[in-house]
């Protein structure tokens, strides 16, 4: 374990060193990553700007006649009737059992 924390101080002086004596070097380096950050957020911006627009000029969902709502709204009524019933019988559940087989 010691070992280990001399080599981790000695791996940072090592950098900070390195760091001073490239300054010139590492402040380009961080100009450079900078614009390439800034680029990348631009363009995913773009992007996300260009879908909703799209998305906004997309008409909405709508039906193409009342026999058509109609119908979806029955067969919903017809699918929430099944999940009450499952519901009821899950919920309905033997008092004893270990009593059943006999």
């Amino acid at each position: 374990m010691p070992g280990l924390l001399v080599g981790g101080l000695a791996a940072l002086v090592a950098a900070l060193i390195m760091i001073f004596a490239w300054l010139e070097a590492v402040l380009t380096l961080a100009k450079a990553l900078a614009a390439l950050g800034f680029l990348g957020a631009g363009a995913v911006a773009v992007y996300l700007g260009w879908e909703e627009l799209r998305d906004l000029k997309k008409p909405a969902l709508g039906f193409s006649c009342p026999d058509e709502a109609t119908r979806y709204q029955a067969e919903a009524a017809a699918y929430q009737a099944k999940i009450d019933e499952i519901s009821r019988c899950a919920s309905e559940k033997p008092a004893n059992p270990a009593n059943q087989d006999s």
